[in-house]
């Protein structure tokens, strides 16, 4: 993720309360604080997939890679493994229409998996978010 400075002129006084709330919320500072607040003003822009799962029987489906661990780049993809329930006729076809909905939906890439490696298993499902369940 791409990190920059927000820098904002306040008075002194603002800047002495806005630091006794912040440790009387236990922040460490109040950059911190803000970064969070920041943080929970922009979940409001989170991508919303309920409905392409319902559509295509996806059971399950989760985060990984750079975008889970917050280290999102300008171009970053989605890494999303999919489990798809047990009466779903899921093709090849079937899945690139998933992919092509959800790169829609987020705007980027979208690269999906069906399958771990075992190889690289212990490092996804380290960084493995759910961002759907049924």
């Amino acid at each position: 993720m791409k990190r920059s400075i927000l820098q904002v002129p306040i008075k002194a006084e603002l800047r002495s309360l806005a630091e006794e709330k912040a440790d009387r919320l236990g922040f460490s500072s109040v950059q911190e604080m803000v970064r969070v607040i920041l943080t929970q003003l922009t979940k409001e822009k989170e991508v919303k997939i309920d409905d392409i799962c319902r559509k295509y029987g996806i059971n399950y489906l989760g985060l990984f890679g750079s975008m889970a661990r917050g280290e999102t780049r300008e171009d970053s993809d989605v890494d999303l493994l999919v489990k798809f329930d047990g009466k779903s006729n899921i093709g090849l076809f079937e899945l690139d229409r998933v992919q092509r909905e959800l790169e829609m939906r987020y705007g980027r890439k979208v690269d999906l998996v069906t399958k771990i490696n075992k190889y690289i298993e212990p490092s996804v499902m380290k960084d493995l978010k759910t961002i759907y369940e049924r």
